[in-house]
């Protein structure tokens, strides 16, 4: 993700990982890592804790690969983030008028429903 040229990463989230990183590769942390069974705990638990931060982040990526290859198979070329983030916002322009359809719906029948009550 950092190293895709097509993903342009947050200065914030691109120092952020420079952090993690360094924590990681550093021999010497809280808990040594050279320390037996428990050496790479801390570790695992600044992974663990720092996650959510990364989260969001990681899962566009991964959504915006796989929006790549298949814009790599369809139009002969790799898209780039503004292409991703295009499709994205058509999407949820999509998603946003199909909700106000049968939000529409929903008030038709409840309206229809209480004219005509089964019981």
């Amino acid at each position: 993700m950092r190293r895709d040229l097509d993903w342009p990463l947050d200065p914030a989230q691109d120092h952020r990982i420079d952090l993690v990183l360094q924590y990681l590769e550093a021999e010497q942390d809280l808990i040594p890592d050279s320390t037996p069974t428990f050496g790479y705990l801390d570790d695992a638990l600044l992974l663990e804790l720092a996650w959510p931060v990364f989260a969001e982040d990681v899962d566009d990526y991964r959504d915006f690969c796989q929006f790549r290859e298949e814009g790599r198979e369809s139009l002969g070329r790799s898209p780039h983030q503004l292409d991703w983030l295009r499709a994205r916002a058509e999407e949820g322009a999509l998603w946003e008028h199909m909700h106000r359809v049968h939000d529409q719906a929903y008030v038709e029948h409840r309206a229809w429903s209480r004219i005509f009550r089964v019981t």
